[in-house]
């Protein structure tokens, strides 16, 4: 099953970071989240070490100025994640 970005991102403070959650389409499964961290090993953002919660998925975010381009690669990682994960 394919996932997808449903909203823009909520921003919240943690710590001396910022945290953006992004709510996806449905729940991920293992398969999928490895998957999704693994398009984004080469990020200059966390993803990583995204963390998920339900159909959520959380990324640190250094400055709020940073945002944009965070849910550019947000998006880029889901399409990644889509394509190694959804049978043909």
């Amino acid at each position: 099953m394919e996932l997808h970005r449903v909203s823009e991102p909520s921003v919240q403070p943690a710590g001396d970071m910022l945290r953006a959650t992004f709510n996806l389409s449905a729940e991920s499964d293992a398969a999928w989240r490895a998957a999704f961290r693994g398009a984004g090993m080469f990020s200059v953002f966390a993803i990583p070490e995204a963390s998920f919660d339900g159909p959520a998925v959380s990324v640190n975010l250094p400055r709020k100025e940073d945002l944009l381009e965070l849910v550019k690669t947000v998006d880029r990682c889901i399409s990644q994640a889509n394509q190694k994960t959804t049978p043909p």
